[in-house]
């Protein structure tokens, strides 16, 4: 179609034309040209128009005025200097494109220099959203690492009986939200696979347990994280809270649906004595219900639980367990290396459950050592000796929590 220069319908010819050609189901949106003439053909053809309010030379005047004090400077996204980028905000905010997901729109003659500016100023304003997508994958072979059967009286043996080979790849993604800035709370699927070797002289090939030797899983998983340590004033208590919630449905290689809840928390006081000693707790626990695979079970034992016996000692359907730490800063020696040097008492106590049941009672340990940190007292490693006759002796890098 030809258009001539001197022809008033301009737009409502173009719409005829364009409506020729995608028929009349496909919205079709118009932005008018300051020119504005607009006729009973373009009311026709058209599905959306956006007009702009261009009466007079103050109003372009006014509204940078406006636009001023409204904090916006050249070079803003939202700065008007080119005046169809209102229209594309009305639209965007406004749920047009959602409305109509075939809605085809375009504009001329309004440049796209501001395109950059936009996309950065975008990109930005979501690194510093509340909300963001964390996600979460890994392949491990330290998830589980031994195994001595269920329950809170296993015989107390030592070797190589007990050791498991383990892969375990998992993938998260969630939506989360960010409570400040070191507490955060997602929620997503979870999938997983997981294979254990099934060597003849291992006591989990003998056993063969509930997810041996090859099991996948999907689910859904609620994760997290309350945290006041990004506090600077150290002598405030300070308190950490970690939850985490999962279910599993009946599929893949899960038989019957499970869940699992795991969590703990600390406190922190700083004492008001001569170099600020912090005395610490934390106490914390997992409960599983349904028929779970024997890598997930509720372990005590590792840094994390009980640190004075060895990771994944005892294994149940459930478990408890609680710790007390007093950390006494002795030294600075602000050489090249600026390094911390202090003390360190502990006290643990924990066990697991079967079934309601968990005979033998609490396991418990106590001990004492030194700590060396660098830069920062947190980053360190630790020395202690225990009272736990199969374990005298244990090292740390970091504090358990």
């Amino acid at each position: 179609m030809r258009v001539e220069e001197e022809n008033a319908a301009i737009t409502s010819d173009l719409l005829a034309a364009v409506r020729k050609v995608v028929g009349p189901d496909v919205p079709v949106g118009a932005e008018l040209d300051l020119h504005c003439n607009i006729g009973q053909g373009t009311l026709r053809d058209a599905t959306a128009l956006v007009l702009f309010d261009t009466v007079g030379k103050d109003a372009s005047h006014q509204e940078l005025q406006t636009t001023h004090k409204a904090g916006l400077v050249p070079g803003s996204p939202f700065y008007p200097d080119t005046i169809p980028q209102k229209a594309l905000w009305n639209l965007m905010v406004g749920g047009v494109f959602d409305r109509y997901p075939n809605l085809m729109l375009a504009f001329t003659e309004v440049r796209c220099d501001w395109v950059p500016a936009t996309l950065k100023y975008f990109d930005k304003r979501f690194e510093e959203s509340e909300v963001h997508i964390p996600v979460n994958a890994y392949m491990s072979q330290f998830e589980v690492v031994q195994f001595h059967g269920f329950g809170n009286d296993v015989p107390d043996l030592r070797g190589r009986l007990y050791d498991v080979r383990e892969r375990q790849w998992q993938f998260r993604p969630a939506v989360g939200l960010a409570l400040n800035p070191a507490s955060d709370i997602s929620l997503g699927p979870i999938v997983r696979y997981t294979t254990t070797d099934s060597l003849v002289n291992r006591l989990i090939s003998q056993l063969h347990p509930y997810g041996f030797t090859k099991f996948g899983q999907a689910g859904v998983q609620l994760k997290a994280h309350i945290d006041s340590r990004y506090v600077a004033d150290t002598m405030k208590p300070r308190f950490v809270l970690d939850v985490l919630g999962t279910g599993y449905p009946g599929m893949w290689d899960v038989a019957t649906p499970y869940e699992s809840l795991d969590g703990w928390a600390a406190a922190f006081f700083t004492l008001p004595v001569a170099k600020k000693p912090v005395l610490a707790f934390r106490g914390g626990g997992k409960k599983l219900w349904g028929n779970f695979p024997f890598f997930d079970a509720a372990f005590l034992g590792g840094s994390e639980t009980f640190r004075s016996e060895e990771k994944q000692r005892y294994a149940g359907d459930a478990s408890l367990y609680g710790t007390t730490e007093l950390r006494v800063p002795i030294a600075k020696f602000p050489f090249i290396l600026p390094l911390d040097l202090g003390a360190i008492g502990f006290a643990d106590a924990g066990r697991v459950y079967v079934n309601g049941n968990s005979p033998g009672g609490w396991h418990t340990a106590a001990g004492g050592g030194l700590w060396v940190g660098y830069v920062d007292p947190h980053i360190n490693y630790n020395v202690m000796l225990t009272n736990r006759s199969q374990r005298r002796v244990v090292t740390n890098l970091g504090f358990a929590f």
